[in-house]
C-alpha cells in the first residue's frame, strides 16, 4: 500500500511540476523601465526574461516614429539581452522594440517605452492646462485681477464719499469702470472654458467597415499614440436575436515591426456594441487594427482596416 501511494505522488507531482522546456519566455524587467523617466541618455538598454532565450532584435524608435540606432545585440548572460545606444537622445520619449527566440523555437517579441528628460503629461495636469501655465497667467486670468482690483477701488472710493461729499464725482467715475469690466467679463473676454486635453484636441478615426455580410462600425479614440479606446459596432446578423460569442482586436504596426497585439478586456456595452476601453498604440504610423467576430460554429466575421495615427 505504502508503495501504491508513493507511486500516486510521484505521478501527480510529475503533472503539477511546470514544464520549462515547453514554455515561452516571460520578459521580466528592462532598464531603462518601462514608463521610467531619465534624466540622462541611457547608454545601452537591458532586457531581462524568466529564462534562457536567442538573441533576436532590439529596435528603437522615437516619438515620432523615426529609427534610431542601436549597436550589436548581445548577451551578458542566457536570460539577458542588450543592445547598445550609439548616440545621445534628445529629451523626447522613446519606445524599444524587441524579439527573441524561447527554448520552444517560437518568437517572443514586444516592446518598452521610457522617456528622457521627461514624460508625458499626466491626464490630470493636462485636463487642467499645465502645459499653457508655463507660459505666464492666461489673458482671462488677467481680466479677472483687473476687475477684481476695480471693484476693490471702487467700493473704498464709494465709502469715502460719504464722508468726504466732494469725491462724489470720483465715485461715480471709478463705478462706471469697474462697470464696463464686468459687461467685457460677460462680453466673453474671459474664456472659462476648461483646457482641452491631448485627447480632446486629436481628431479620433471613425471608418465604416465591410466585415463579411456585417457592415459595422469601427472607431478608435483619440488615435494617437498612447493609450486609445477602440469601439466596435455589430448588427446582429440577419435572422437572429442576441449578441456575438467572442469579439477578438489586434493591432499591428509593419513598419516598425511591432505587434500583432491583442487586447483583451474587450467589453459588450449594449447589444452588438464593444469596446477595448484601454489599447495602447506605442508609435505613430499606419496601424492595421484586425477585428474579429464569433457567433455559434458558422457565424464568422472579420475584416481589417489601417488607422493612421500621427505623431504627436
Amino acid at each position: 500500500m505504502t508503495a501504491w501511494r508513493a507511486a500516486l505522488a510521484a505521478v501527480a507531482l510529475a503533472l503539477a511540476a511546470p514544464s520549462s522546456a515547453a514554455a515561452h519566455a516571460g520578459f521580466v524587467s528592462s532598464t531603462p523601465a518601462n514608463d521610467a523617466v531619465v534624466e540622462v541618455s541611457p547608454d545601452q538598454i537591458v532586457l531581462r526574461f524568466n529564462q534562457a532565450v536567442k538573441a533576436g532584435s532590439v529596435r528603437l524608435f522615437d516619438g515620432v516614429g523615426e529609427r534610431v540606432t542601436v549597436g550589436k545585440v548581445e548577451q551578458p548572460s542566457p536570460d539577458q539581452v542588450v543592445a547598445a545606444i550609439d548616440t545621445t537622445l534628445e529629451r523626447d520619449s522613446y519606445t524599444v522594440v524587441w524579439r527573441v527566440i524561447s527554448d520552444d523555437v517560437d518568437p517572443v517579441d514586444g516592446f518598452v517605452v521610457f522617456h528622457v528628460g521627461a514624460p508625458r503629461a499626466p491626464p490630470a495636469a493636462a485636463a487642467a492646462g499645465a502645459g499653457d501655465a508655463e507660459a505666464g497667467p492666461s489673458a482671462g486670468r488677467i481680466a479677472v485681477y483687473v476687475l477684481v482690483l476695480l471693484c476693490a477701488v471702487g467700493v473704498a472710493t464709494l465709502l469715502l464719499a460719504r464722508v468726504v461729499g466732494r469725491l462724489a464725482a470720483l465715485a461715480g467715475a471709478v463705478g462706471a469702470a469697474a462697470l464696463l469690466a464686468v459687461v467685457a467679463v460677460a462680453a466673453g473676454l474671459v474664456d472659462a472654458t476648461p483646457a482641452r486635453t491631448e485627447s480632446e484636441r486629436a481628431e479620433p478615426f471613425r471608418a465604416e467597415v465591410q466585415m463579411g455580410t456585417l457592415h459595422s462600425r469601427l472607431a478608435v479614440l483619440p488615435a494617437s499614440a498612447g493609450w486609445n479606446r477602440i469601439e466596435l459596432e455589430l448588427p446582429p446578423p440577419a435572422g437572429t436575436d442576441g449578441g456575438y460569442f467572442e469579439v477578438r482586436v489586434w493591432a499591428s504596426l509593419e513598419s516598425a515591426g511591432v505587434g500583432p497585439l491583442r487586447f483583451t478586456g474587450i467589453q459588450g456595452t449594449e447589444l452588438g456594441s464593444f469596446a477595448v476601453r484601454r489599447a495602447f498604440l506605442p508609435l505613430p504610423g499606419s496601424w492595421r487594427v484586425r477585428v474579429s467576430a464569433r457567433r455559434g460554429v458558422s457565424g464568422r466575421y472579420a475584416t481589417t482596416i489601417t488607422v493612421p495615427v500621427p505623431a504627436r
